[in-house]
């Protein structure tokens, strides 16, 4: 009975070291997330978003600001709020140590059916990356002519930042026959677009249908993404010296820029 007793406890011991060992228990390795969240359609702080990676979780404050303790290495943190799309974004966590998103989460509000809303983001520099819609008549909405949400064009900005990392977004509240076309281009200048960290995201009522990365080579000022006809979207997603639908070329000053 002693013998059985003995070797029971040694399996137990065994099973907890292991367990240990194997970064599973008591032994398991963490760090610190930070980071903000903000509304893609206004770029202020949401507050009550969900934030996850595996079993931890945490809510955004009211100042949208997260922390959150999870195990080290490469991480998927998720993002959910009732009325936003979820959003996800991976981040590398490093041990006893606070890991601070450089980037602001962007999660965005949902749309109806008919509807599609294009979410742009970038990191420090360039200050000033801008999006540009081309309707299916040709009518161009941007920063100069922020288009209209509730008549022709059925195209409008939502918000223009102009101070690095975005969000820059443009809703479609219905959309037309006919092909649309998206490009970004470098306002600041200051800062190759290769090098700018910038991604396009496009949701329609379904959710997140199309994420679009800048690429790590090309010259120009100009990001043409890609275009749309019918809610099909054709790839683009080359950087040139400039955008082929751009029929005005003499867009007006920012103020203050």
């Amino acid at each position: 009975m002693l013998v059985k007793r003995v070797l029971f406890y040694a399996l137990c011991l065994a099973a907890a070291l292991s367990m240990c060992f194997s970064g599973t228990g008591c032994f398991t390795k963490t760090g610190t997330v930070t980071g903000l969240v903000l509304d893609a359609t206004n770029g202020l702080p949401v507050s009550g978003v969900s934030v996850s990676c595996d079993d931890a979780s945490t809510t955004t404050g009211s100042n949208g600001r997260f922390t959150l303790v999870v195990e080290i290495g490469q991480q998927t943190l998720r993002f959910t709020k009732t009325g936003y799309f979820s959003y996800s974004l991976t981040v590398f966590v490093k041990e006893d140590a606070t890991t601070e998103i450089e980037t602001p989460a962007m999660i965005a509000p949902t749309v109806g059916t008919g509807q599609v809303r294009i979410v742009l983001s970038w990191g420090a520099e360039p200050r000033d990356l801008d999006s540009h819609l081309w309707t299916p008549s040709d009518y161009h909405v941007y920063y100069g002519d922020e288009g209209a949400a509730d008549a022709s064009p059925w195209a409008w900005l939502d918000v223009d930042d102009v101070t690095s990392y975005g969000p820059e977004t443009i809703t479609i509240t219905s959309v037309q026959s006919g092909t649309y076309y998206y490009s970004v281009h470098n306002y600041s200048g200051e800062h190759p677009l290769s090098q700018s960290g910038a991604k396009v995201e496009v949701y329609n009522h379904s959710g997140l249908v199309r994420t679009f990365y800048v690429p790590a080579s090309g010259t120009g000022d100009w990001w043409n993404i890609f275009s749309m006809n019918g809610g099909a979207i054709t790839t683009i997603n080359a950087i040139a010296d400039d955008s082929s639908r751009l029929m005005d070329r003499t867009m007006p000053p920012k103020a203050g820029q």
